[in-house]
């Protein structure tokens, strides 16, 4: 399909989602939705009667997963985690848009996933590796030294037994405006909550912003719930200059608003479908320079998929918790509990 049609189209489904539009097309997308729910209770169904198998690995596996579709900021988690825990991690990702081969691999160029090649280029103490059998993944992480395997997106996949479930929510639309995909954003049922250990709440803008959504999660689960939000790692070079701004990420909203809070004015800005290489970012650059722009600007995901372009900064951002501290420095004693354990078992 082409670029600009399939935007064109993103842009109307994201429409029937948020305001609930009436039409034909919003019609047969809510029934279609109504199948894919049921698919997905059926499934889960027969996981939780243990009808289908759940393999076993040999160190501990945490996941770290989601029940609604788009960037939530599960990434941003897995790396603030793999950077406080001092263990060497093995990081399994099925390598979204990634030109992977049956077998499983460690992650060595952006080809096989943008998000898991940045991984691996932002922590030495991990093994990063991206395929769709995540057992076969998992043995290549224990073959390579990983004390502890993070699977990313690890909800929806339950073939692999998991120590420790974390969900991640973002502040801005924590239930997928209560429609399955493609009617809403809902990948799993708000139900499925209950299975979680600990729940990650990404986007909060402040106590009472957190309160008040804690309320409602609360509603499906007992687990201890943190608060977290960006922290921006280079808003010295960027903030109050005249800039272009691209990005192509699940969330594309709090990247610009990041950088209109910083004061930057944005004379133009391109918005692609997650994943996707910007391939016209030199004429961006021109174009954006001719209307009065200092600097172009770029999350860091994008910027590893550009080649040469020294006109282009990535902002540079980092998760931090700002509420329920303590329930996070217990979710990283639990791991390393878990670890520790591990090695004592297999002394």
């Amino acid at each position: 399909m082409d670029n600009a049609i399939g935007k064109k189209c993103e842009i109307w489904l994201k429409k029937v989602q948020r305001k609930n539009m009436i039409s034909p097309l919003s019609i047969i997308l809510f029934f279609i939705s109504q199948f894919y729910r049921l698919a997905i209770e059926v499934r889960n169904f027969f996981y939780d009667k243990k009808l289908f198998p759940i393999a076993t690995v040999d160190i501990p596996v945490i996941s770290v997963g989601n029940i609604v579709a788009g960037g939530v900021g599960k990434t941003s988690f897995i790396s603030l985690l793999t950077n406080d825990l001092s263990e060497k991690v093995g990081i399994l990702s099925r390598g979204y848009r990634a030109e992977v081969k049956l077998k499983s691999q460690i992650v060595k160029n952006v080809a096989e996933g943008d998000e898991a090649f940045m991984l691996s280029k932002r922590h030495q103490n991990a093994v990063v590796i991206v395929g769709k059998n995540r057992i076969q993944s998992a043995s290549l992480a224990i073959e390579k030294g990983a004390k502890c395997i993070l699977l990313d997106d690890g909800m929806q996949h339950r073939k692999i037994f998991r120590d420790v479930e974390i969900v991640v929510l973002h502040a801005d639309n924590i239930f997928g405006f209560g429609q399955f995909l493609p009617k809403g954003m809902l990948r799993d049922s708000p139900k499925r909550l209950k299975k979680a250990d600990w729940i990650i709440l990404h986007g909060v803008k402040n106590e009472g912003h957190f309160q008040q959504l804690k309320k409602q999660i609360k509603l499906f689960t007992s687990a201890p719930i943190m608060g977290t939000k960006y922290v921006i790692e280079n808003g010295e070079k960027i903030k109050k200059e005249t800039i272009g701004a691209f990005c192509a990420i699940g969330s594309p909203e709090t990247f610009y608003q990041m950088l209109e809070e910083m004061g930057c004015t944005i004379v133009d800005r391109k918005t692609l479908p997650d994943h996707q290489a910007f391939n016209e970012a030199l004429r961006f650059v021109k174009e954006c320079k001719e209307k009065g722009a200092n600097k172009i600007i770029c999350t860091e995901k994008d910027y590893i998929k550009l080649k040469d372009l020294k006109d282009i900064i990535p902002l540079k951002v980092r998760m931090e918790v700002q509420f329920g501290l303590h329930h996070y420095q217990n979710l990283l004693s639990q791991i390393r509990s878990l670890i520790t354990s591990n090695k004592e078992e297999y002394l």
